[in-house]
């Protein structure tokens, strides 16, 4: 689905791309994505990886979507060596652990790649916390760029229950910590923050950035005690879309630990305003790998479509979830009357899976290849851009069919490229 511009960085996606489709080799150095490690984010940010660790250079690559050619916006030389966090556009900042005393991070500006701050948060005194700042608990950098909130584990806690420090990006300060309150992710339009309770995550909470104050406790077992009774127990969890709208799903036909293939889930949206909940639809359940927990139907921008993109998850030798394998199949459904309306099916390119395997699907068969590819824009309400990594595809709902294709022009096929233009 769309892929938001500000994102987490996956540090595994860059690991097993590089090697199985690097695109350019100069003076021993290897190019490849540093931060989304996807060819489907845009922009792109592009490394230069001269061993192991961090890139040395970052060129960062945006997609023209009316033309399918990438532009080159920026090139940085003397990247940072410390871990990224988390990277915001149009705010041109990132976030950067810099493995300091303390949870230590330095807000390094885009264009300069010059530290323009410091944050520091107090975390276990022990040295020996493993559970603080873990897949999807990193940094979020709200969408307006003037808050970030950091997960910690604090002194006094000693089971991994969480707590948020939100900050201010202009003066660095501290603004609030919450405290038993697992990161969620900011609205998008940036005027809420969400997070879950901890350990049981059966509750939202909704919080006010700017002071960092909450604004209310959502109880999800309350919205409508029916669908989860037809649930039989099993726990829900939700993806917030914007302020009055919050997406739910719940994991149904689970018996222990059974193939994700036999599960499915039902997904309906509640405005926490009206108190009012959708029809469901149900759809294969799924583990979303970007995301770090269960995957849910995405919503159109209007919040009128479902949208479905149906993949397999591979997992490696150890069964341990490696990467999504997309099956170029779109569904839409429409979210007023849960009926499927709309269905978009191509053949996506191949791409070896590099050598962490031997490798299988959810369903067990063995692979060798995977394929990727997300809807990464809409041209309009009705009309969504699926990128493929070759090319861009319009697909108009309404129609039920594609309007256009354009060829995607990647910077390492325009004649000429060289990352270390401007050095």
């Amino acid at each position: 689905m769309i892929k938001k511009i500000q994102f987490l960085i996956i540090v595994i996606g860059v690991l097993m791309i590089i090697g199985k489709n690097a695109f350019s080799e100069w003076k021993g150095c290897i190019y490849d994505y540093a931060i989304t490690g996807e060819e489907t984010y845009i922009p792109v940010i592009i490394g230069k990886f001269c061993g192991p660790g961090a890139p040395t250079e970052l060129v960062i690559e945006k997609l023209d979507l009316s033309t399918g050619v990438y532009d080159t916006i920026v090139v940085l030389h003397n990247a940072p060596k410390w871990y990224p966090e988390a990277v915001s556009f149009p705010a041109n900042i990132a976030i950067f652990d810099n493995n300091g005393a303390g949870l230590s991070f330095d807000v390094v500006s885009l264009s300069t790649m010059k530290v323009i701050g410091k944050i520091t948060v107090d975390v276990q005194s022990s040295g020996d916390n493993l559970c603080q700042i873990q897949g999807e608990s990193s940094a979020l950098i709200s969408p307006d760029g003037t808050r970030v909130a950091i997960p910690y584990i604090p002194n006094e806690q000693k089971d991994c229950t969480q707590a948020i420090a939100i900050y201010d990006l202009k003066t660095y300060k501290l603004i609030n910590t919450l405290y038993n309150i697992k990161l969620d992710r900011f609205s998008s339009d940036g005027k809420f923050l969400y997070g879950a309770a901890t350990p049981i995550e059966n509750y939202l909470y909704i919080i006010n950035p700017s002071d960092g104050k909450i604004l209310s406790k959502l109880d999800l077992h309350s919205i409508d005690p029916t669908i989860y009774r037809g649930a039989k127990g099993v726990s829900g969890w939700w993806y917030v879309e914007d302020g009055k709208l919050i997406k739910i799903g719940l994991q149904t036909n689970f018996k222990g630990n059974m193939p994700f293939s036999d599960r499915t889930s039902i997904t309906f949206l509640y405005n926490p305003e009206t108190k009012a909940t959708t029809p469901t639809i149900t759809t294969d359940w799924y583990w979303d790998v970007s995301e770090g927990r269960p995957g849910l139907p995405d919503l159109s921008p209007g919040a009128k479509w479902w949208i479905v993109e149906p993949h397999e998850v591979v997992l490696d030798s150890t069964s341990a979830i490696s990467a999504s394998n997309c099956l170029g199949k779109v569904d839409v459904y429409e979210v007023a009357t849960g009926n499927k309306v709309a269905e978009m099916n191509i053949t996506l390119p191949a791409y070896p899976l590099g050598v962490m395997g031997p490798y299988s699907t959810n369903n067990g068969k063995t692979v060798t290849q995977y394929s990727t590819g997300a809807i990464i824009s809409w041209a309009n309400d009705h009309t969504f851009i699926y990128n493929t990594t070759q090319k861009l595809i319009y697909f108009d709902i309404l129609k039920n069919k594609i309007i256009k294709e354009l060829p995607i022009i990647r910077p390492w096929e325009k004649k000429g490229w060289k990352p270390e233009v401007g050095k």
